[in-house]
């Protein structure tokens, strides 16, 4: 039996939004790609570069992104005082730190616990829930099957608040 379920995803960038849900194999070979570019576009313009040529591949072994920042001061910029903000951190961190497009829940945890000082061990019980609210205030989408990423607006804003002098 063919595979049915839908991906739903949105991108926007100032007045631009684009959303819509299409059958998971469509958007992997069609929508996600062009998204991809996209997104770095839109980041390389933020930071004043040129769009890097990244495979998704390279975005996934570490390949380096637009800010060169730790979580533990990303969690200071954010003024993190909660699970939700420690994981939104870590995504940040993975997505604009790291150059990863997408990543796993367990990658985003893994990142989070590394800010020092911010991080809770009880936070770890409730870091599903916490993913969870991120996506339902559409800061992280699923880009596919168990694969998250910021989403456009979210990476904006993150690029603009990260960006400015402290």
């Amino acid at each position: 039996m063919a595979d049915t379920s839908l991906v739903q995803f949105s991108i926007s960038k100032g007045d631009l939004a684009v959303s819509g849900a299409v059958p998971a194999a469509y958007f992997e070979a069609s929508v996600q790609p062009a998204m991809d570019k996209l997104l770095q576009e839109i980041a390389s313009r933020s930071s004043g570069q040129s769009a890097p040529e990244q495979s998704g591949a390279a975005a996934k072994t570490g390949a380096s992104g637009p800010l060169d920042l730790s979580v533990k001061t990303i969690c200071q910029r954010l003024s993190a005082k909660t699970g939700s903000d420690l994981l939104k951190a870590g995504a940040v961190s993975l997505a604009l730190v790291q150059g990863q497009q997408q990543f796993t829940r367990k990658e985003i945890l893994a990142e989070a616990q590394k800010a020092a000082g911010y991080w809770k061990a009880s936070y770890s019980n409730d870091a599903g829930r916490y993913v969870t609210t991120l996506q339902s205030q559409v800061f992280l989408i699923e880009a596919s099957s168990g694969q998250l990423s910021l989403s456009a607006k979210a990476e904006s804003e993150m690029m603009e608040l990260l960006t400015r002098e402290a």
